[in-house]
């Protein structure tokens, strides 16, 4: 088994609210390990059919998921599109970009 040996920056955003109650939005950024699993053939064309472009697959440990949606891989922005729990401690992280976004 391939160890953990690329870094992945999760994204989460939430909104609070200041004493005026005054909403903004606060993009918060973490680090973490991970590690690549390959695309699937089909995983890539049925993506490609909704409007998607898969750019990759990575594994990481289920503590440190906390259910982002957006992620920089590779200096590259995606959506994470679905996540797959595939063990006891780690999940996998389907990563995508809308087709026709350039980043």
């Amino acid at each position: 088994m391939a160890g953990y040996d690329n870094e992945i920056i999760l994204i989460s955003k939430e909104i609070t609210a200041d004493d005026n109650l005054i909403e903004q939005e606060i993009e918060t950024k973490k680090t973490i390990l991970c590690r690549e699993k390959s695309v699937n053939r089909d995983e890539f064309y049925k993506a490609g059919a909704q409007g998607f472009k898969l750019g990759n697959i990575v594994i990481v440990h289920s503590c440190e998921y906390k259910g982002e949606d957006k992620a920089i891989y590779k200096g590259k922005s995606y959506d994470i599109l679905k996540t797959f729990q595939g063990g006891v401690d780690e999940i996998e992280l389907t990563l995508s970009q809308k087709v026709g976004v350039q980043c």
